[in-house]
């Protein structure tokens, strides 16, 4: 289990490493970044005690779940989630991509729970599932000519941001 309020920790350079299973609880306050790197180790599950936000790379080997939103910044990191075999993002009540990112992200093959990309251009670098889609506040997505689904609501645009698709030669599935 890791918590913000245990130990040292240095933001901009640390990286929070889950070699067992646990909890991660940071205060939750959102669109604040509390972690630059974390590494899930395989077979191991972390459980979001609270809304995380990380501001460079995400490694998953293992299980991202729990009941609150997880947000990736990566500010100018083009690959900020590297999925291994046997990862997995499920239960989270929802994935946002994006805030100010300068190259674009790539989205890896996988299937994702509720997501948002929001003020970037997300370009799919493989078959992708998700449950529900919003592209907002100037966000583009490429589906680099991979096939997407969506089982749930494809949003382009919210409130008075509109968001953009480019599907190439994708099969798109709503």
């Amino acid at each position: 289990t890791w918590t913000s309020s245990a130990g040292t920790f240095t933001y901009g350079t640390s990286t929070v490493g889950f070699a067992a299973s646990g909890t991660l609880t940071t205060p939750g306050a959102a669109d604040t970044e509390y972690i630059y790197n974390m590494t899930v180790n395989a077979s191991v599950t972390v459980t979001l005690g609270a809304r995380t936000s990380l501001s460079n790379i995400l490694t998953l080997n293992g299980t991202l779940t729990g009941a609150f939103t997880f947000q990736l910044f990566a500010r100018n990191q083009a690959n900020p989630l590297v999925l291994g075999g046997g990862s997995s993002i499920t239960g989270i009540s929802g994935l946002i991509w994006g805030d100010s990112n300068t190259v674009g992200y790539n989205i890896p093959s996988g299937s994702y729970p509720d997501t948002t990309v929001r003020y970037v251009t997300g370009t799919l670098l493989g078959t992708t599932t998700i449950s529900q889609l919003v592209f907002n506040a100037g966000a583009i997505l490429n589906t680099g000519n991979n096939t997407l689904t969506v089982n749930g609501v494809l949003q382009l645009g919210a409130f008075d941001s509109a968001g953009s698709l480019n599907a190439g030669s994708s099969s798109v599935t709503v």
